[in-house]
């Protein structure tokens, strides 16, 4: 018996150990949810002497740009050099202590913004496409409960998404299965997208969010 239990408590000790430093990660990452609950982006996006460290790599060193507003700016790296750490660094996923510099949109610090505010005006569509077991309006609504179903119908017409109803007739009572398991990847990317652009963001972050679409499509949606 305590050997049975010793082995089970072993088996446990890996997952129970990640619990821990995310539980540890997340104390030490805890943030404010005051802030002001407005911002405009109509001039740029600007950051200026940006230092931040993962852990003891140094990912931004002294990093000042600035990116236009009402423009598609694209940002190319190799892999591990910094480019979802921008994004999530955009959307206050990292608190002030962890990076060290300024980063503004038009003129307001965001460290000034509402982190719940702030996320809600921001589309953030990354190459990972989870969808709910739930039904497609369920699924579209998520990021803004009082979208209205001729909108979702419009963007699903705008998007070519027909296809994924019987005989293309749009039914958003349509149930998803384990995830999206019953449509394909670039049709849950497509519907991903339109979660996000139907908050009516002022800023759209694509982090590697096309990937899985044919390149008419990837035209097409940009």
């Amino acid at each position: 018996s305590v050997a049975s239990n010793l082995s089970a408590l072993h088996l446990y000790e890996s997952p129970l150990v990640k619990i821990n430093e995310i539980l540890t990660h997340q104390n030490k990452n805890r943030e404010s949810f005051s802030g002001l609950k407005n911002f405009s982006l109509k001039k740029n996006i600007s950051i200026d002497k940006l230092n931040f460290k993962h852990n003891s790599k140094v990912i931004f060193d002294s990093l000042s740009l600035e990116i236009k507003a009402g423009k598609t700016t694209s940002i190319y790296a190799g892999s591990g050099k910094g480019k979802t750490t921008l994004a999530d660094l955009l959307i206050k996923l990292y608190v002030k202590k962890n990076y060290t510099g300024i980063i503004k949109f038009d003129e307001q610090d965001i460290e000034e913004i509402n982190p719940i505010y702030l996320r809600n005006k921001i589309a953030y569509i990354t190459q990972d496409t989870h969808l709910f077991d739930e039904t497609v309006r369920f699924n579209l609504i998520f990021s803004n409960e009082n979208s209205k179903d001729e909108k979702i119908i419009e963007y699903i017409n705008l998007f070519d998404l027909n296809n994924i109803f019987d005989d293309n007739k749009i039914d958003l009572n349509k149930q998803i299965i384990s995830g999206g398991s019953n449509i394909s990847g670039g049709q849950k990317q497509r519907l991903l997208i339109i979660r996000e652009l139907i908050k009516k963001p002022k800023l759209i972050i694509f982090d590697e969010g096309l990937s899985s679409l044919e390149n008419n499509y990837k035209l097409k949606i940009l």
